[in-house]
C-alpha cells in the first residue's frame, strides 16, 4: 500500500510557491488526486489545507471518479485549514 503523503508538493514543485493560495479549488490539484485514485485505489483518501469553505459532492465525484464514496469535510476558517476525507462505499 502506497503512503503518499507528498501529494501536494509534487504540483507546487510544478511551478506554484508555497504559499501561494492554491488548495483543493485548483483545477490541476483536483486532477492529481483523480490521477492518484485511478492508479492507487485507495480505500480512503485524506486531504488536509483544502482552503475551501463548502465542498460540493461534484468535487468529491471529479476527485474519487466514481458513484461508490463517502465523504466528509471540516470547512476552511478565515482561509486557513480545510480537511476533506473520501472513502470508498
Amino acid at each position: 500500500m502506497a503512503n503518499m503523503f507528498n501529494a501536494l508538493s509534487r504540483v507546487e514543485d510544478r511551478g506554484q510557491q508555497k504559499g501561494e493560495g492554491g488548495g483543493l479549488g485548483d483545477e490541476r490539484r483536483e486532477m492529481m488526486f483523480l490521477d492518484l485514485v485511478k492508479t492507487q485505489c485507495p480505500m480512503v483518501l485524506c486531504i488536509q489545507e483544502t482552503k475551501l469553505e463548502v465542498i460540493e459532492e461534484y468535487v468529491c465525484a471529479t476527485i474519487w471518479g466514481s458513484n461508490g464514496f463517502g465523504f466528509s469535510y471540516r470547512p476552511t476558517v478565515r482561509e486557513l485549514g480545510g480537511t476533506l476525507t473520501l472513502w470508498d462505499a
